[in-house]
């Protein structure tokens, strides 16, 4: 049976018969009196916030899950009928559990769905962004294009949004499920060939869609870099075999890990039009935020705890990953 010891930030525990995952957990030893652990806990049911105070020691239920990811198919009453990607079988999920996101999901789109370690379901997610047709909204005149209004839009999910005034009837546009708020509008699949922008600095961006017949477009061409061979090494020449030897000379590079301390989802960034936190041979200190994890629809900011650089990033953006997988390599 696990303990207070055990606890730490997104683990998820069962307390008074509801689920709760963990957001933060302090051990206090105050004075004289007894050790015990602060803990605040947020509901999976409601997301409402709870502060209990456990006793140092005090038997506590941990929660193993296990997200996967399915497909969902299509529609059954107030039921999403899921496939899952890995074994092909099939559940039904119902529309509640996925809470207000449900009405963003369409058919063909993945989610992740938690599972415990009974195989009863905890939460079912929708992708946080997704990108959804509109296949109703108001006319747009030459004065809307001009104003910086909103207007009601119908999405091929027959939920409604507001959009800005310039979207118009079979336009892409990219929805934030946690909020229902509209991001922005998806160029590849609009009738639009080219978009010129200018920022609050006054720098004008102009965005153009290559046509497939276009010749790709190569800045600065430069000759192959030419590459000298240390003694150590042997290159036989009109053979496809190269040999290396060893150089003891050489030090072993003594990698750090940072490993994810929950199950979610990654995200480099903290929207999909942001730079990401930390790239490939960035210096890192301690303290500075490498990534985000979304857990339980809330965004859990992931701080390095080491000295610096950043030699491997293992998981692609937007995708899930597991307690305790690797996430960087940190020389």
């Amino acid at each position: 049976m696990a303990t207070t010891s055990d606890l730490a930030k997104g683990i998820m525990i069962k307390f008074s018969n509801e689920l709760f995952v963990v957001e933060e957990s302090i051990h206090r030893t105050p004075g004289n009196l007894r050790a015990f652990y602060q803990v605040k806990m947020r509901s999976v049911k409601n997301s409402r916030i709870l502060e209990h105070r456990f006793r140092s020691g005090e038997e506590i239920e941990i929660i193993r899950t296990e997200r996967r990811v399915f497909q969902m198919l299509y529609r059954d009453g107030d039921d999403f009928v899921l496939m899952d990607n890995q074994n092909y079988d099939q559940i039904n999920v119902g529309m509640s559990e996925f809470g207000p996101s449900a009405k963003f999901i369409k058919e063909g789109m993945n989610v992740d769905v938690v599972f415990a370690s009974d195989e009863s379901i905890v939460q079912a997610e929708a992708p946080t962004f997704v990108e959804l047709k509109v296949i109703e909204t108001s006319s747009i005149t030459k004065d809307d294009r001009a104003t910086s209004g909103s207007k009601s839009a119908k999405l091929e999910t027959d939920a409604s949004v507001q959009v800005p005034m310039f979207i118009t009837t079979g336009d892409s546009v990219r929805i934030d499920t946690r909020t229902g708020e509209y991001m922005d509008r998806v160029l590849d699949q609009s009738g639009l060939d080219e978009l010129t922008m200018r920022d609050p600095s006054g720098l004008f961006i102009k965005l153009k869609r290559q046509s497939k017949m276009d010749a790709p477009w190569v800045t600065s061409p430069q000759a192959p870099p030419q590459y000298t061979h240390p003694p150590s090494t042997r290159l036989q020449s009109n053979q496809t075999e190269i040999h290396v030897e060893k150089d003891e000379a050489k030090p072993v590079l003594k990698l750090k890990e940072i490993r994810s301390p929950m199950v979610g989802t990654f995200y480099r960034s903290p929207s999909p039009d942001s730079m990401p936190y930390v790239k490939i041979g960035d210096q890192i200190n301690k303290g500075k935020t490498l990534c985000i994890i979304e857990a339980m629809k809330l965004m859990n900011e992931i701080e390095c705890d080491i000295d610096g650089i950043i030699k491997e990033i293992l998981v692609e953006n937007g995708k899930p990953v597991e307690y305790n997988q690797l996430l960087f390599l940190v020389e």
